[in-house]
């Protein structure tokens, strides 16, 4: 049960299935993303008050477009509330995407676009109680003191993969995901450090390549809508990798502790 094992086990599943994977976040992520991009460009374009505070040079050739702004709709509910449906909607698709990841990596070596709609379709519900209830256990936790709250996340962190691959129910699979850490902890601990740490290294590369972008979107309103497309695209390139490859990692980690254990 090597890390580097793990490793590259995710790295083949994820390579076979790229096609795949591609269209699915597109589809369920690209989309929802590219009209939150357009809307803000939208408004950005036709209200004053969300350009004057958007566009930071003109805040500082003429700091009054702030001061007489503030006494208006500085952010109009125009604005703001179709921004909130669209984030929220956005985090329903983002529970979705994890859902059918999850399923069709269980159940399929090479999955289709297909699988992971019908995956979603099936487990969506059950994975989405299992968020809730493992989430306000958790805030629970972390009230109490911060150390069991860690201490949970690690026990829990397989009980996804026990809901759909053992077909349990949230309790059970909350259960049985800490039977199966139990002993090995630490062993999760570390690997999970060292993926994070994997994961921030490649984080740092595209912040340093998107970091021109915040400066120059200040400077107009045609740099800001550049930045903000450009800032998209380099956010979703990486989610592309990001959130399939954590997913098939703690896949192929959870069949291994899984067959570890019943070896014993």
């Amino acid at each position: 049960m090597e890390f580097e094992k793990i490793f590259k086990k995710s790295w083949e599943d994820y390579k076979i299935n790229i096609k795949s994977i591609i269209v699915f976040m597109i589809v369920f992520a690209g989309i929802i993303g590219l009209i939150q991009v357009i809307h803000t460009g939208i408004w950005a374009i036709l209200d004053e008050s969300i350009r004057a505070m958007l566009l930071t040079d003109n805040l500082v050739k003429e700091p009054m477009l702030l001061t007489n702004n503030l006494g208006k709709d500085f952010f109009p509910w125009r604005f703001l509330l179709p921004s909130g449906i669209l984030g929220l909607i956005g985090f329903f698709l983002s529970i979705f995407i994890y859902t059918g990841l999850i399923g069709a990596s269980l159940k399929h070596k090479k999955f289709t676009y297909n699988n992971l709609v019908s995956q979603g379709q099936i487990f969506y519900l059950k994975y989405l109680g299992l968020l809730v209830v493992s989430g306000l256990f958790l805030i629970g936790l972390f009230l109490l003191l911060i150390i069991p709250g860690i201490i949970f996340m690690g026990y829990w962190i397989f009980s996804s993969y026990v809901l759909f691959d053992e077909r349990k129910g949230i309790l059970e699979s909350l259960k049985r995901s800490r039977e199966l850490v139990k002993g090995k902890w630490w062993t999760v601990f570390g690997y999970s450090l060292l993926l994070m740490l994997i994961f921030l290294g490649i984080i740092i590369v595209f912040s340093l390549i998107a970091l021109p972008l915040y400066f120059i979107q200040g400077i107009s309103l045609e740099y800001f809508i550049f930045s903000i497309i450009a800032n998209f695209l380099l956010s979703f390139i990486f989610s592309i990798f990001f959130t399939p490859f954590l997913v098939l990692f703690y896949k192929n980690f959870y069949l291994e502790i899984k067959k570890t254990k019943r070896k014993k």
